[in-house]
Parts: structure tokens; C-alpha cells; sequence
């Protein structure tokens, strides 16, 4: 019987909860690669120079036969290249929606191309983006975030007085935060906490923003989930037509029902426990009232879209788990 694969995970950020369950899954060692601050595109230049020869070290002590990477940035998996070319070990690419269509990584196309179609296979979340990649002649598989949570000390039994919503948000270019402060002023008979950084917003945006509001900074792990337990809805807005967003799965795999954009991908994956609003105040206020009303009928309609996607999640990471155990 031939050995077990040796498998190294990385990726350069300070923490990304699927990468850690993917690690998991995978029996990989997981090395989070990342200095100075995080989402800061003035340091990238010089941060990648770091990054870059601690995951050369990392793969040169470990001898993996086969590196998991996280893609973006394009470069993480170009040094992982690299090193596969010297030493004869396999990739497995993780290629989220914003290194094929995002603004900032889209004129690295080629480069996500090249390393596509030597990956022994590529993970990405959803049938459209397997499309382009098979297009390429490259193997491709669809996966989405885990539609699960394992915990060991956040709290489940966390409440709150009023109804509330939690939303997930980043402060990025996708993200309607304006939009989402109108819709509260609206609703102000409700708690909204908004998730993300503050200092990645433009600061006229926070100095006008009602009392029901609180920005909660940028949360991690059990922070981050003790934040959503106590949430009546989660809500997760994009401008982005074809991005599956990884908080709404967050909010899926803890049976959160929730409030998200009208955008094709989102509607095609959350079938049910779901209101769909538009990227609109108004449009987002009625989305709150109708979810007040149906809230006890939407709770049964997400944990049955969890136990559903979960199942079909794990039948395709045994495929993806068979392709790594053949192939490296």
C-alpha cells in the first residue's frame, strides 16, 4: 500500500476560517502566512517580499508531496508553483471569486490561468467559475465554504434585548455599507451591528450614523461567531452579481435565516430561510419587516438548507480527497 499524501496547507492572511476546515479535512498542516497589516494594498509590495521566502522555507523543512494554496494573491501559488517544479510535489489551487472577476487581482488573469492548469485540481464555489476554468483545460471542482462549525468555547447561549440583525461586512468596494446605514435609520426600533474594520471606511461615513447602530471592528474567531449567535437575522449584501458570500454561509451553518442581495449566485444557493432584498434603503427595510413576520417559518427553512448542503458538501470533498490521494 503506497503512503498516505503529505499534505501542507497555506495561505497568506492572518487567519481564514476555511482554510483552517479545509486543513482539517485534508489531515494538512496549516501555516497562516502574513505580516504587517491585513486588506492594505500600499503594503502588499512589501509584505509579499517576506511572505514569499517564509513560505519557501516552510515548504522546503516540510517536503510536502502536495501544497493546498489559497488564490488570491496570484502569488501565493506562484511561489508554491515554483517550488512544485523543483521538488516534484503536487498543487491543489483554492481560487475565490475575486481573483477571476475582482478589479484588483483581474489583470493577473493569465497568471491565474497558468497555475490552473497545472494544479492537480482547483477548488472554487460555484458551477460558473468550474466552467471557465474547465474552458482552460484545467480540473476543476466545486466547493463552497463548509456549511459547518465546529466550536470549542464560543457562546451559543448569548442574548440580546431587541430583535437584531448582524452584518456581515468588510468595508470593501462590493460592500452597500451607505445603504445599509439609511435602511437603519429606518428600522430604529432595531439593533444593527455592523462587522468590519472602521478604518477602512470613509470616516463622513461614520459620523452620521443613528443610535441603534454599533460597528463592532474587525472580529476572529470565537469574537467573531459570539457576535453572530445572538443575531436574529444575518444579513449579507454585494453589488457583485456572482458572488457567493462567505459570511451568508457563516450565517447558514450556525441555522441563522438571512437577509441577502438579490444577485443570481445568492439565489441559486440559499433556496430557502432567506429574504432577498434589493441594494436599495427602502427595499431593505420591507426585507426586515417581512423577515419580523416570517421569522419563526424561515428558522425551520434554514437548518433544513444546512443538513442539505452539508450533505452535498461532503460527498464532493470524498471526490476531492480521492483526486489527492491518486494524483500526489
Amino acid at each position: 500500500m503506497s503512503n498516505p499524501p503529505k499534505i501542507v496547507a497555506i495561505a497568506w492572511a492572518p487567519y481564514q476560517d476555511h482554510v483552517e476546515k479545509y486543513a482539517n479535512q485534508l489531515g494538512a498542516q496549516l501555516y497562516n502566512v502574513h505580516y504587517f497589516s491585513f486588506q492594505n494594498p500600499a503594503l502588499a509590495p512589501i509584505k509579499y517580499v517576506p511572505q514569499t521566502l517564509r513560505t519557501w522555507l516552510i515548504l522546503m523543512r516540510e517536503h510536502p508531496t502536495a501544497v493546498y494554496i489559497l488564490n488570491p494573491p496570484v502569488f501565493a501559488p506562484l511561489v508554491v508553483w515554483a517550488y512544485c517544479v523543483f521538488s516534484g510535489a503536487k498543487i491543489l489551487m483554492d481560487t475565490h471569486y475575486s481573483a477571476l472577476y475582482g478589479t484588483k487581482w483581474k489583470w493577473l488573469l493569465p497568471v491565474t490561468r497558468f497555475l490552473a492548469k497545472r494544479a492537480i485540481i482547483n477548488i472554487v464555489d460555484q458551477e460558473r467559475n468550474k466552467r471557465l476554468l474547465n474552458s482552460w483545460n484545467a480540473e476543476a471542482i466545486v466547493l463552497e465554504k463548509p456549511p459547518y462549525q465546529e466550536f470549542d468555547t464560543a457562546r451559543r447561549d448569548v442574548t440580546r434585548d431587541r430583535f437584531n440583525i448582524v452584518v456581515i461586512n468588510t468595508f470593501a468596494e462590493d460592500d452597500p455599507v451607505e445603504i445599509i446605514l439609511e435602511a437603519a435609520t429606518l428600522c430604529a426600533d432595531i439593533d444593527w451591528y455592523i462587522l468590519g474594520d472602521p478604518k477602512r471606511a470613509r470616516q463622513s461615513l461614520l459620523t452620521r450614523v443613528s443610535k441603534n447602530v454599533t460597528f463592532t471592528g474587525y472580529l476572529l474567531k470565537e469574537d467573531y461567531w459570539n457576535c453572530l449567535f445572538p443575531a436574529n437575522a444575518v444579513m449579507a449584501l454585494t453589488t457583485r452579481e456572482y458572488s457567493l458570500m462567505a459570511g451568508a454561509i457563516d450565517g447558514l451553518s450556525i441555522d441563522k435565516p438571512l437577509i441577502l442581495s438579490r444577485q443570481p449566485t445568492l439565489e441559486e444557493y440559499f433556496t430557502k430561510g432567506v429574504v432577498f432584498v434589493d441594494n436599495e434603503a427602502k427595499s431593505i427595510a420591507r426585507g426586515v419587516r417581512e423577515f419580523q413576520k416570517l421569522e419563526k417559518r424561515l428558522i425551520g427553512e434554514i437548518a433544513s438548507l444546512h443538513n442539505e448542503k452539508r450533505i452535498k458538501w461532503e460527498k464532493a470533498f470524498a471526490y476531492l480527497q480521492n483526486v489527492v490521494a491518486q494524483k500526489s
